[in-house]
């Protein structure tokens, strides 16, 4: 059994080995303040984790409204004409696909190349989205499993101090 965070490092490692690339990310939803945090980084996001964004901006903004994976093969170009997006000079690919739960985005598997002429093709990202899929019901059952877990033991420490107060 793996907590929610643990998965998602696998799910990461598991991802970047699929594409073979040492650079990639997990931006996770927060709903209340909608923005998007990176809980997880390899590579060059290791350097980068805690970063947020606009919910609705940038290529994860993209991933949100369409629930579907976002790739921009030429990143140098892209960026040029998106400068507050700018992350690292070394990216030349970047894709991004959603995680979801409930049909709803709650996250997306971010992964960049910084080789010249490495892109992400057609067949690469539908591999990533069927993985992507199983990782989001993984992750749905890593959580409620985490949330029982938790309320098992409240309820078990209720009983404790109920039963340590009638004796």
């Amino acid at each position: 059994r793996h907590d929610p965070k643990q998965l998602l490092s696998m799910i990461l490692a598991d991802a970047t080995r699929l594409v073979g690339t040492k650079h990639g990310f997990i931006y996770m939803l927060n709903k209340d303040r909608e923005v998007f945090h990176r809980t997880h980084g390899l590579g060059l996001y290791e350097k980068d984790l805690g970063r947020e964004i606009p919910a609705t901006e940038g290529i994860v903004g993209l991933v949100r409204r369409t629930g579907q994976p976002a790739s921009v093969n030429d990143y140098p170009a892209w960026k040029s004409n998106n400068p507050d997006s700018v992350q690292f000079e070394e990216i030349r690919a970047i894709l991004q696909i959603p995680l979801k739960s409930e049909s709803q985005v709650m996250g997306t598997i971010g992964l960049a190349y910084c080789e010249s002429g490495k892109a992400f093709g057609v067949e690469e990202i539908a591999t990533l989205r069927r993985f992507a899929d199983l990782a989001s019901i993984a992750l749905d059952n890593a959580t409620l499993l985490d949330s029982y877990s938790h309320e098992v033991t409240e309820r078990r420490e209720a009983e404790a101090s109920v039963q340590a107060m009638i004796n």
